[in-house]
């Protein structure tokens, strides 16, 4: 029953990137009931990243409810507590039913949104650099996020591929909805993590992997696409620099959750954006809720980095992608996104060799 209602939760939650959404909170009672019966029934997670997770969730609620309460905090709150609440709960024989869940819905979603593609249907509407435009992006209304729910599912799909043939029809239609979505920062953040995995599984030389990294990277260099990567980063240090300013306002409180976009516009300088995130996670959660509690976060990476070495590497990449596109996006801010979080959190947290991932029970659905 807990991953049915996990599994609901991460649907709706896929419709509801902010807060203007008639479901910005439909999903949270499922995502709950999900973990109470989890806990119910004694949880078997191995609790080696516990404290820093307990820490980020004090933090989190230190911030909702002491440091700087703001009217419409609390949903901001339960977004970034959604990740440690559902890897704490996640017991150890049921994290397969949660990743064969995960992985449907993400499966799912990509085949929409490639349908979506395919049909020349766009089912929003935004604003992409400046202009009033229909984008690849169904349901989610940015193609970045749209793009790092399918990264999340890519991963671990890949690393199976690599192990078993039939799984690269599945990786091909999460890389094809990847491509679609034109995320620049996901599909980076994809070859990085995928290369890791390859690299680590075929055993190839990393001074090989650099020599070909030059050759693709010289032999790609005539191309547009360094253009418009120099432009998109170029927007972004404006975003950060004018953000930064915001930092000496409330350093150690923060101006509370939610209430970046009310002093952003006070400094902008550029207009291309919907100025409602600083389009860089740390530095939007230093704004909002204050050094101390940003060095809790900053606590619980220190610790998934130092395991990884010695856990397990699939999703570790996952959580190393996730973070690179929050660098230059405001994936830590949406609910599923913290709830497949949660799912890697758990693996990481349960499997301690390289390759378990693969070599439990979750490989044998396969």
């Amino acid at each position: 029953m807990s991953v049915y209602l996990y599994a609901i939760s991460l649907l709706i939650s896929l419709n509801a990137q902010h807060n203007l959404s008639v479901l910005s909170g439909a999903w949270l009672p499922f995502m709950l009931g999900s973990v109470v019966l989890n806990l119910y029934r004694h949880p078997g997670v191995d609790r080696y990243e516990a404290p820093p997770l307990i820490l980020w969730l004090i933090a989190i609620t230190a911030s909702v409810f002491i440091l700087a309460p703001v009217a419409g905090g609390a949903n901001v709150g339960w977004a970034l507590a959604a990740a440690p609440l559902v890897g704490l709960s996640i017991r150890r024989e049921n994290i397969k039913g949660y990743s064969i869940a995960s992985l449907a819905v993400i499966f799912l979603y990509a085949c929409g949104l490639l349908a979506q593609v395919l049909i020349h249907f766009r089912y929003t509407r935004i604003w992409y650099d400046g202009v009033l435009g229909n984008m690849p992006a169904w349901p989610l209304l940015d193609p970045n996020n749209a793009a790092c729910i399918v990264t999340i599912g890519l991963i671990p799909s890949f690393y199976m591929a690599l192990r078993r043939p039939k799984w690269w029809i599945i990786t091909g239609v999460l890389a094809s909805a990847l491509i679609f979505t034109e995320s620049k920062a996901a599909c980076g953040s994809a070859v990085i993590a995928c290369g890791i995995l390859a690299i680590d599984r075929l055993r190839i030389s990393w001074s090989f992997v650099t020599l070909a990294l030059g050759i693709v990277i010289i032999a790609l260099f005539p191309l547009p696409i360094w253009d418009t990567m120099a432009l998109s980063l170029g927007t972004r240090g404006e975003i950060w620099q004018s953000s930064a300013r915001l930092l000496d306002i409330h350093p150690l409180t923060g101006t509370g959750l939610g209430t970046f976009p009310f002093y952003y516009a006070q400094v902008r300088t550029e207009h291309i954006t919907g100025g409602w995130f600083a389009h860089n996670d740390l530095l939007q959660l230093a704004i909002e809720m204050g050094a101390p509690c940003v060095a809790c976060l900053i606590l619980l990476m220190i610790s998934i980095v130092a395991r990884t070495w010695s856990g397990n590497l699939v999703s570790g990449c996952v959580l190393l992608a996730v973070f690179i596109e929050s660098m230059l996006e405001f994936q830590l801010y949406l609910p599923s996104v913290s709830l497949l979080l949660g799912v890697a959190l758990a693996y990481h947290s349960v499997n301690h060799r390289p390759y378990s991932a693969c070599e439990t029970n979750v490989s044998r659905c396969a």
